[in-house]
């Protein structure tokens, strides 16, 4: 049986000047509670067979474990002990916080890891909740004091703003029961509103340039703004996203890596929030070759625009991927949970589950080719490349892509 705590504890909710709060939270959660310390939790759950885990997505936390149905009843009795319970003890926080320290360190270091972090900044504006840092940075964490951990907890761990998931070999019966034993005492209500704004998009139109010396290539991202979840060209959106470059067949990746030779893989992707959303192609290209590969990018984009519609070829292709990944996801429960909660925090009725499928099949050529040139537009991306200028600025120059602006590695203007 999964069992899966959500709730409306993400990144949006971290203290400015603080971000990863959110992060911090979760991966100290289970180091220690009123009755219990970190060893203790970790041997118990380990004599059951399971271990908890987690994480801090941007509107949402996550906590979880999966165990055998006979010893779920004594898991739950941990599981919940942490959640509600959480004590934060200053070591444990601190020697989290230095991993988490390493780890940020450890992603500046990977260009791609680099690309994702900025990419929000550029498309929903850096003081935006969806465009801060979701872990934070290095000098906002080193700020997170355990009160600050222990204040965000009281403040935002709410059941009036969780969701608790079984999935697995139980019944609705034994799932409430459960539910009602552990948790049904937990009191404080919900947590407070979060106003979401409109995004403030600083780079439409324009390319935005990272320099790292001695890069041995040059990651590429072309980025768009996107609607949020509940949109009704959600399902259009997915399928334009899997010719686009959401699969390895994609238009992107057979251009650049199969043709041009120019990349190892370019793919692109959606992120859905409840107010907005995103979508982007990424990629590393060869160093010599970054000029050539963002003409690529760029064209590729113009043909999903209009110049070279969805074909009906490339429809059913699309279908048959989306059809055949939905399918995966219902391979292991946490898996399903993970499913279940993102349509929670969405606000999305469990019937979307059912609907994924005949949606996805049902949706015609026009349909999707009008979501496609409704978000894909030229004149609206932002460009971000991340290498060597010394060996790439001059050729990116030559296309006249936009206005160039260069960054530094937080993602700011260099004066």
């Amino acid at each position: 049986v999964s069992v899966s705590l959500a709730t409306k504890a993400g990144s949006i909710t971290d203290p400015i000047g603080k971000e990863g709060t959110a992060h911090l939270a979760v991966t100290t959660l289970d180091l220690g509670t009123k009755t219990r310390k970190a060893l203790e939790i970790e041997d118990a759950l380990g004599n059951l067979g399971t271990a908890f885990g987690g994480f801090a997505g941007r509107e949402y936390s996550t906590v979880s474990l999966e165990v055998l149905k006979r010893n779920l009843p004594s898991a739950m009795t941990i599981f919940s002990d942490v959640v509600r319970n959480p004590v934060f003890p200053d070591a444990e926080v601190e020697r989290e916080r230095k991993l988490h320290l390493d780890a940020l360190a450890q992603a500046d270091s990977d260009p791609n890891a680099l690309a994702r972090r900025i990419r929000p900044a550029l498309l929903y504006g850096p003081d935006h909740p969806y465009g801060r840092a979701h872990l934070g940075r290095p000098q906002t964490v080193q700020q997170i004091s355990r009160a600050d951990l222990a204040r965000y907890y009281e403040t935002n761990w709410k059941p009036g703003g969780s969701a608790l998931i079984f999935v697995g070999d139980i019944t609705l019966a034994e799932a409430t029961e459960m539910a009602r034993q552990n948790f049904g005492s937990w009191a404080g209500g919900a947590p407070p509103a979060v106003t979401i704004p409109e995004p403030r998009p600083v780079g439409l139109g324009k390319v935005f340039l990272v320099d790292r010396q001695d890069a041995a290539q040059t990651v590429i991202a072309e980025i768009l703004s996107g609607p949020p979840r509940k949109t009704e060209d959600y399902y259009a959106l997915r399928l334009a996203d899997t010719v686009w470059g959401g699969v390895f067949g994609s238009r992107m990746n057979l251009n650049l890596r199969e043709d041009k030779g120019y990349s190892y893989g370019v793919f692109s992707n959606q992120v859905f929030l409840s107010r907005a959303g995103a979508w982007w192609a990424q990629g590393g290209v060869q160093t010599n070759k970054t000029k050539e590969s963002l003409t690529e990018f760029m064209n590729e984009l113009k043909s999903l625009a209009g110049q070279k519609p969805i074909s009906e070829t490339e429809l059913a292709d699309a279908k048959a991927n989306r059809l055949r990944s939905y399918a995966l996801q219902f391979e292991t429960l946490a898996s399903i949970a993970g499913q279940i909660a993102d349509l929670w925090a969405a606000g999305l009725p469990m019937s979307e589950m059912q609907r994924e499928t005949a949606e996805t099949q049902k949706a015609t050529l026009v349909a999707v080719n009008t979501a496609a040139q409704k978000y894909a537009v030229p004149a609206r991306a932002t460009l971000l490349l991340i290498g060597d200028l010394s060996k790439i600025e001059a050729g990116i120059r030559e296309l006249n892509a936009g206005e160039i602006v260069i960054l530094d590695l937080e993602g700011r203007p260099k004066k």
